[in-house]
């Protein structure tokens, strides 16, 4: 089957009782699956996993080799969902790059974190973003190719550090 559309997973979302920016956060992460977006919406994990993204992000913004070298031991307990992990590491620097081009405030992703992205944004350039998203596609098609989670993640992040330093 082919995916469903955003707007159309989004109403679908709404019309059973999710908030409409909630719905749209879903909507997005879901990719057009019913059943992934209902899944989320139960899921109390998934605000978790937003809010350690954050904290991974914001650690490697700042630059803290010791703790960019304990992200990949705390990401562990993710290694099921490693591919919705690094999308939604996607994400947030797609929400930065797109705070750096001025688009519409609509066009966000993580909007209910926007000044968590703005923050962000400004430690770092709109190419040092674009290198960062190459880092992460580069790290899903490792995962993909059943390379070792840990060390895949260590050397994102190491990449991301040499990125922005």
């Amino acid at each position: 089957f082919l995916p469903i559309s955003i707007l159309d997973l989004n109403n679908y979302l709404i019309s059973q009782g999710i908030d409409e920016s909630r719905a749209q956060l879903l909507s997005t992460f879901a990719r057009g699956s019913i059943e992934k977006a209902i899944e989320l919406s139960e899921s109390a994990d998934f605000a978790i996993m937003r809010d350690e993204i954050q904290t991974y992000i914001e650690i490697m913004l700042d630059k803290d080799m010791i703790d960019i070298l304990e992200i990949p031991t705390s990401m562990e307990k993710y290694k099921k969902d490693a591919i919705s992990i690094l999308d939604m590491f996607i994400n947030y620097f797609r929400d930065m790059m797109l705070l750096k081009e001025k688009v519409d405030k609509s066009m966000i992703i993580n909007i209910d974190k926007i000044t968590f992205i703005q923050n962000m944004s400004k430690k770092i350039t709109y190419s040092q973003v674009s290198k960062i998203i190459d880092i992460i596609e580069d790290i899903k098609k490792k995962i993909r190719s059943n390379c070792n989670f840990t060390i895949s993640i260590q050397v994102m992040a190491l990449n991301i550090y040499e990125v922005i330093k």
